[in-house]
């Protein structure tokens, strides 16, 4: 899960524009400083989740730092402005809740990969296309994602198959640490390659003025 966008996502910037130089007062001589429209961001988030056990119960989590770069400052629509953007989380930010889990997932997991110190991920979603490219164990795939956007929530999901990054090790890994843990009613231990990401962006009320 290196590389997720899980999806996905912005910083707001403000850029502003002013000459010092001496103007005169007249209408047609003063310049005034003028603020350079942007998408402006409340926050974002990046969850993801997790099975284990047969019954493939669900471990959840976030990544508490994640930056975004690429983003259109001028865009109107969060498609448009996320269309071609980087995201990165930071590996090392993961947290579940769970003291135990997190270094485990941290050390064992990620720690089996190639370059797992971020996951990172670029939104395509021009042209009708929604996907995420997501590198992870130095393999890049497009990942599928849906979006959706409401009460300035821009939302990004999809799903990743871990053994198709040739990270089957670090599910292997895992799955024996935690065997106990994730063994089912059944008296099966069963560690699931497959992950969940939704990233969320907050526009504010001046996204798109």
């Amino acid at each position: 899960m290196k590389k997720m966008l899980l999806s996905l996502f912005m910083a707001g910037v403000i850029l502003t524009g002013c000459d010092n130089a001496t103007k005169s007062k007249s209408a047609e001589d003063k310049e005034e400083v003028v603020a350079k429209p942007t998408n402006k961001i409340d926050s974002l988030k990046l969850e993801w989740t997790g099975y284990k056990t047969t019954e493939k119960t669900p471990v959840s989590g976030v990544f508490k730092q994640v930056k975004i770069k690429g983003e259109d400052l001028t865009a109107t629509t969060p498609e448009k402005a996320l269309d071609g953007a980087t995201v990165k989380a930071s590996v090392t930010s993961l947290f579940s809740g769970n003291e135990v889990r997190d270094p485990k997932l941290i050390n064992i997991f990620f720690g089996a990969m190639e370059n797992t110190d971020a996951l990172e991920g670029v939104l395509h979603l021009a042209d009708g296309k929604s996907v995420l490219s997501v590198t992870m164990n130095g393999v890049t795939k497009d990942i599928p994602v849906t979006t959706s956007f409401s009460n300035g929530a821009f939302t990004v999901e999809g799903d990743v198959n871990i053994s198709e990054f040739g990270a089957g090790a670090a599910v292997e890994a895992l799955a024996k640490a935690c065997e106990v843990l994730h063994t089912g009613i059944d008296g099966v231990s069963k560690t699931w390659d497959e992950a969940h990401f939704k990233g969320t962006v907050y526009f504010s009320s001046e996204f798109g003025k």
